[in-house]
C-alpha cells in the first residue's frame, strides 16, 4: 500500500530543486532491467522509478534507468548491481541489486523480498536498513 505523504514529501523535494528530477520510466525499461538482472524489483521502487525518480536525496546517489530509450545502455541499477555481483562475491549477492549509493561509497541493496540494506565499502556483509523501498525514502526524506 502506497503511502502518498512519502511521495508527496519526495515531490516537494524535486520540486523545489528540479535537477534532482530524472525522466520516469516506462512500463518496457522496468520490464527490461527485470530481465537483465534475472529478478524482479520491489513494487515500491518500480513505483518510484515510474514516477518519482530523483537522482539524489541527502548523502544518497539514488540508481534510476537513465536511459531515455529501452535499449538500457546506460543503466545505473544494471550496471551498479552487475559491478556487484562480481566484486562482492559472498552466498546470496545474487539476491541483491543495487538501488544506491552513498557519498562514501557504501552500496545501498534491495533483496528479493524488496527489504533495503546497506553494504559499508570495508564489510562485505549487508546490515538492514528499512523493511522496503518506502520506509528507506521516507528516512532519508525527514533528513533533508
Amino acid at each position: 500500500m502506497i503511502d502518498q505523504d512519502i511521495w508527496d514529501l519526495l515531490v516537494k523535494l524535486y520540486t523545489s530543486y528540479p535537477n534532482l528530477k530524472c525522466t520516469n520510466a516506462s512500463d518496457n525499461q522496468v520490464c527490461k532491467v527485470e530481465e537483465v538482472l534475472g529478478m524482479k524489483l520491489s513494487d515500491f521502487y518500480r513505483y518510484f522509478l515510474k514516477n518519482h525518480a530523483v537522482s539524489a536525496i541527502g548523502k544518497y546517489y539514488i540508481n534510476t534507468l537513465s536511459s531515455s530509450d529501452d535499449s538500457m545502455s546506460t543503466c545505473p541499477v544494471v550496471d551498479a548491481t552487475i559491478k556487484f555481483r562480481q566484486e562482492k562475491q559472498y552466498p546470496g549477492s545474487e539476491n541483491y541489486y543495487i538501488i544506491a549509493n552513498s557519498d562514501k561509497g557504501d552500496l545501498i541493496a534491495a533483496s528479493t523480498k524488496g527489504q533495503i540494506y546497506i553494504v559499508r565499502i570495508d564489510k562485505n556483509l549487508p546490515v538492514k536498513l528499512a523493511e522496503n523501498f518506502e520506509e528507506f525514502l521516507h528516512n532519508l526524506l525527514l533528513k533533508v
